[in-house]
């Protein structure tokens, strides 16, 4: 029952059992099919609209870590704890390109937005391939394990993070275009849509956000544990980040947030496993190790949006053309909800 009369308790559209721990969810960028990452090494292909399993495929020995569709939907690519990514063609069925990632897990995948390049991060090693599985171009030069890639929208550069600060790269040199030096160990990296800014979470309860013009940054610190999620709105006002149970969201907009204080949404009870904005709007969703989904309208900092499963969220996100959230479980369940279906009474 809802006491509170300013949210809704929603149920899901659709639930589904899993095998097991579910390390991460992707819409196809049509919003079609779901697709699913999990510790078993499995991954499986789900109908949005209705939950059905469309297909399942051992995808690695070990876990499958990551997971990431390419922008023209035509191809599915997999990293795993065996140390390979997987290429799968999601137009016929057939077995994968299999590329090896330099090291023993490949942690790391990020497609290129406006080609068909896939960048892996595997260890030390970044490397580019193309879809059938040549390596384009290897950088090396990383003083410790790679925490994050992203690929800017010009298709030429892209940010690592790992620990010591962030480096950017230009495919076609060898050598580092620029780097953001600091002294410290990083948990993430989140660049920004309009590409001026970089955010990365440390193990040291604090957070930097770099502008990637002028190589000034910005500490934000006293967090209560280590940030271990980061996420831009579409319009790179809102930076979300979570430590312990809450969820804390930076305003950028005007001269930026120096000198204000963060919006802290806390509701959770527990850990916040993950956290996605929904596109074009300033939505937040949030998954803890609770079992509570909320989501939240951050420029009100109030709950539109709650229900609760029996098993900790280990992953959502958001249908890319829809108001659909995915969100997965620590035991393998998936779940759809649509924010526009009817309210538990």
């Amino acid at each position: 029952m809802n006491s509170d009369p300013n949210w809704v308790m929603m149920g899901p559209a659709w639930q589904v059992s899993g095998r097991d721990y579910v390390r991460s969810l992707f819409w196809s960028p049509d919003g079609q099919r779901l697709a699913i990452a999990a510790a078993d090494g499995t991954l499986r292909l789900l109908d949005a609209i209705t939950g059905k399993e469309l297909k399942m495929i051992q995808a690695h020995t070990g876990g499958a870590l990551c997971m990431a569709w390419s922008p023209d939907g035509h191809w599915l690519a997999s990293g795993g704890e065996d140390g390979l990514a997987c290429l799968w063609d999601m137009r016929r069925d057939g077995p994968a390109e299999i590329l090896e990632g330099g090291a023993y897990w490949v942690e790391h995948l990020a497609w290129c937005p406006r080609s068909r390049r896939l960048a892996t991060g595997a260890g030390r090693n970044l490397r580019i391939w193309n879809p059938g599985g040549e390596l384009q171009h290897q950088f090396s030069d990383h003083s410790s394990s790679i925490m994050g890639i992203s690929w800017f929208r010009d298709a030429r550069r892209l940010l690592t993070a790992s620990y010591g600060g962030l480096v950017l790269w230009r495919t076609g040199l060898d050598s580092r275009e620029q780097t953001y030096p600091w002294k410290g160990s990083f948990l993430n990296l989140a660049l920004s849509p309009d590409n001026r800014k970089c955010a990365a979470g440390s193990q040291e309860a604090s957070m930097l956000v770099w502008d990637i013009k002028s190589g000034e940054k910005i500490g934000m610190s006293g967090y209560p544990g280590k940030v271990s999620r980061l996420d831009w709105d579409s319009r790179s006002r809102y930076l979300a980040s979570s430590a312990g149970n809450e969820a804390i969201v930076w305003d950028f907009a005007g001269a930026g947030p120096t000198g204000t204080e963060p919006r802290r949404l806390h509701r959770h009870v527990d850990r916040v496993n993950d956290l996605a904005f929904m596109p074009r709007q300033p939505v937040l969703a949030t998954g803890g190790e609770d079992g509570l989904i909320i989501v939240w309208s951050v420029p009100t900092g109030k709950i539109t949006h709650l229900s609760i499963l029996d098993e900790p969220v280990s992953a959502l996100r958001w249908n890319p053309v829809s108001a659909d959230l995915a969100v997965g479980t620590a035991y393998g369940t998936i779940a759809c909800f649509n924010l526009k279906s009817p309210p538990i009474h």
